[in-house]
């Protein structure tokens, strides 16, 4: 049996940075959960926030990118040997 978490919360608008260390806690509370979830799928947009008007290009980031701070974020947040796949919305750029 496949077992999610979906984590709920509130991005800020065009914060990148503080929404993608809100998502190092929230991995970090995952980890601690029993049973431990496998898939932690967060909203669409979480890292930006919604309505944007126009900023998109702003807060967009590369695949690449995206892998770096999540994994970074995740690596301090969750004891190491823990897996947990991760799904998240984002605006790419390319």
């Amino acid at each position: 049996m496949l077992t999610l978490a979906i984590p709920q919360f509130r991005p800020r608008k065009g914060d990148l940075a503080g929404n993608l260390d809100r998502i190092g806690g929230l991995l970090a509370q995952a980890a601690a959960l029993e049973p431990k979830p496998q898939v932690v799928v967060f909203a669409e947009t979480v890292l930006s926030g919604y309505f944007l008007e126009g900023g998109v290009r702003d807060v967009a980031l590369t695949a690449e990118a995206l892998l770096h701070e999540v994994a970074r974020r995740y690596e301090a947040a969750v004891p190491a040997g823990t897996r947990m796949d991760v799904i998240l919305g984002f605006y790419e750029s390319f």
